[in-house]
């Protein structure tokens, strides 16, 4: 009898255990910096609710640096964060950064970013972004800054002093 009841507390208390663990595939932490308060953000995220492209844009004068990085990632409550690489750039360089970060995508099922700017909505986007089987879902944010990705050993970044300012970030 003492053996049924070890077993019946043993069963509870791993359903529990795996009853209560959350399946959130994004979490959000923010960091103050000297100049703005909450405006360094690492984020990790589901590998599936990350979606990028070279975007161009159509502006005169400007050469063939008419490129623009985008990534949009999705969250717990389905609306988009949309992120940037804040400096146009020729097709190539911007197609470059696309395959460095979709290789670690690829690679990894979790992954770390770390991201600048003031996370703030934008009631005036109306923005939709397909995430494939993920659903169509709104672009609800104003855009941050793309600084670097990493999931456990693999790291990327546009910005060479990333590991003084993204904690927990580190290169291999």
């Amino acid at each position: 009898m003492q053996n049924l009841k070890n077993s019946v507390y043993l069963s509870f208390f791993i359903f529990l255990l795996f009853g209560c663990k959350s399946n959130d595939a994004f979490r959000i932490d923010s960091f103050d910096t000297k100049s703005y308060p909450k405006e360094l953000h690492v984020l990790t995220v589901a590998s599936n609710h990350v979606k990028q492209e070279c975007l161009f844009l159509n502006a005169e004068a400007e050469n063939k640096w008419r490129h623009q990085y985008m990534m949009y990632i999705l969250n717990n409550n389905s609306e988009v964060i949309p992120v940037m690489y804040s400096i146009h750039q020729e097709k190539s360089v911007c197609l470059e950064h696309l395959k460095k970060v979709e290789k670690i995508l690829n690679k990894h099922t979790q992954v770390k970013m770390c991201l600048r700017d003031v996370l703030k909505k934008d009631p005036t986007n109306n923005e939709i972004q397909d995430f494939g089987s993920l659903g169509k879902h709104p672009v609800t944010f104003e855009s941050l800054t793309f600084d670097s990705i990493c999931s456990s050993k693999d790291c990327y970044s546009v910005n060479d002093s990333w590991t003084e300012t993204c904690p927990g970030f580190k290169k291999y």
